[in-house]
């Protein structure tokens, strides 16, 4: 009888272990960020957008260009120490109020936008379809630009 329940024994025990390390694994993929741009990659700026609020009602937005603002090349420097998450997130529908910036140009040859508001809305991403990956601390980024304007 004990020889039957040693190969039973040890098929739970690595049943335990695979699962503990698959949360291991799924924890260090939701609480370690990552840094999505590196020195090596090839960022160019086309566009700096901020939303501005044309009435006290908060009734309409409009997206004021304010790329000549913006030291551009230092903005590039800093996007290298960016931190997001791991995991591609799905990007619903959002209201133009929680963004206040929007970054447009290409990454190593492809499209590259970054939302940058609330913590909800602030997202590096290719295309909207695809997902993004949702921006570590926000609000150091919104301050970054204001100090970066000209």
């Amino acid at each position: 009888m004990k020889e039957k329940e040693e190969p039973e024994m040890k098929k739970k025990i690595w049943l335990v272990i695979a699962v503990v390390l698959l949360v291991l694994l799924l924890l260090f993929l939701h609480i370690v960020p990552m840094q999505p741009f590196g020195e090596k990659d090839v960022i160019e700026i086309d566009k700096v957008e901020q939303n501005v609020w044309l009435d006290t009602l908060g009734n309409a937005i409009e997206d004021v260009d304010i790329t000549e603002e913006i030291d551009v090349d230092m903005l590039v420097f800093y996007l290298q120490i960016m931190q997001t998450d791991r995991l591609r997130s799905h990007m619903g529908s959002y209201w133009m109020g929680d963004v206040t910036y929007e970054i447009h140009g290409t990454w190593n040859g492809k499209p590259l936008h970054i939302n940058i508001g609330t913590e909800a809305e602030s997202y590096v991403y290719e295309s909207g379809d695809k997902g993004g990956y949702r921006i570590k601390n926000p609000e150091v980024w919104l301050q970054l630009i204001e100090l970066l304007r000209q």
